[in-house]
């Protein structure tokens, strides 16, 4: 497996999930293309294609409003597309929760 970041490229990064039972994508939109190559959304655009029907997991900061805008149109398309959306805004911080 290789980490976006870590070794390799994009084509090694994106070999792996396709055909992984469930998938988790943790913090999406918190990437960073510093060099403005489109690189990482069209990445996570071809993860979330080719997974159409598949278990994908995708968490993000973003409120479910701000997708349209805060994503490029094919990837919040395909995150609103044959989805179950679970909005947690309400449901506090469970580190902020007092430890006994």
């Amino acid at each position: 497996m290789v980490e976006s970041g870590r070794g390799g490229d994009m084509a090694d990064a994106l070999h792996w999930p396709m055909d992984a039972d469930v998938l988790f994508l943790d913090d999406i939109g918190s990437e960073s293309d510093k060099y403005r190559s489109g690189e990482t959304i069209d990445a996570l655009c071809q993860v979330l294609g080719r997974r159409e029907n598949k278990w994908t997991i995708v968490t993000t900061n973003y409120l479910i409003e701000e997708w349209p805008t805060a994503f490029d149109a094919r990837v919040s398309d395909r995150l609103f597309r044959n989805s179950i959306i679970c909005d947690l805004r309400h449901s506090g911080s469970y580190a902020m929760r007092r430890q006994p």
